[in-house]
């Protein structure tokens, strides 16, 4: 099932074109990875998906609905969640706190409800704290969740991100440089946490990552961009022996 389709995306920011004409197309229950070299418009690109930046030309669609212009608040409640290539955790907050974040969306009581803490607002609440207690344990966060989150390592803040994003309880989960800035082990365990998100909480991934050796273990689909157009997609293996893509990122005389 087709659950988000890019079609002929343009973008252009102060006079740069950024996006030219891109359609890509990411069926349900698979994870995608868009790969290319550094401005090739890939982190532009996820900002159009989700409403950060509107493009000039061409629509977004998620389950068939026109998302082009929504609000990247409308486009969370539709069910797109985001984690940042750059930690956007609340640094003074408790693990715990910021993963509740994620579940903001799906809260659903009045001030007065909230401010007393009965009837409905008190249910969500318990009902909230049960998924992400749930969340926390599965990303082994459990041991830190009164901690605050500023002053964990960085890999755990990581992983404080990605149980954010997951508790907003998205159908497409979108990763952007998701071992940015880690060393190997701290890799090994973000790897292995996004392989069993995939299992057991969100179906669908789209993943930005400039790690090949991540991209081709764990992706089913790839798509790669070069100066904001897509030149290739397919699966690891094919993309491996593509010419265009062996190219774009080691020149004309480049082997792989």
């Amino acid at each position: 099932m087709e659950l988000v389709r890019v079609s002929n995306v343009s973008l252009n920011l102060e006079g740069i074109q950024i996006l030219s004409h891109v359609d890509m197309s990411f069926e349900g229950g698979l994870i995608h990875a868009i790969i290319g070299p550094n401005g090739a418009g890939k982190t532009s690109l996820m900002n159009c998906i989700t409403g950060y930046y509107p493009p000039n030309d061409g629509t977004v669609s998620f389950r068939g609905e026109d998302i082009t212009r929504l609000r990247p608040d409308r486009i969370a409640r539709l069910g797109i969640a985001r984690m940042f290539q750059h930690i956007e955790i609340i640094s003074e907050l408790s693990v715990k706190d910021n993963v509740l974040l994620g579940r903001h969306i799906h809260t659903n009581y009045n001030v007065c409800q909230a401010l007393l803490y009965y009837g409905k607002a008190k249910r969500e609440e318990l009902r909230n704290e049960g998924e992400i207690t749930e969340i926390m344990s599965f990303l082994q966060l459990e041991d830190v969740q009164e901690k605050i989150a500023g002053s964990l390592p960085y890999g755990t803040q990581k992983r404080v991100e990605l149980a954010r994003a997951i508790a907003a309880m998205p159908q497409m989960l979108i990763l952007d440089e998701p071992t940015s800035g880690m060393n190997q082990q701290e890799k090994r365990e973000i790897i292995d946490a996004i392989l069993r998100v995939h299992e057991s909480f969100t179906p669908s991934i789209l993943l930005i990552e400039h790690d090949m050796r991540v991209v081709m273990e764990i992706s089913d689909k790839i798509w790669v961009m070069n100066f904001g157009t897509l030149i290739a997609n397919g699966c690891p293996g094919e993309i491996q022996q593509n010419k265009l893509v062996i190219e774009a990122y080691l020149g004309s005389e480049g082997t792989c």
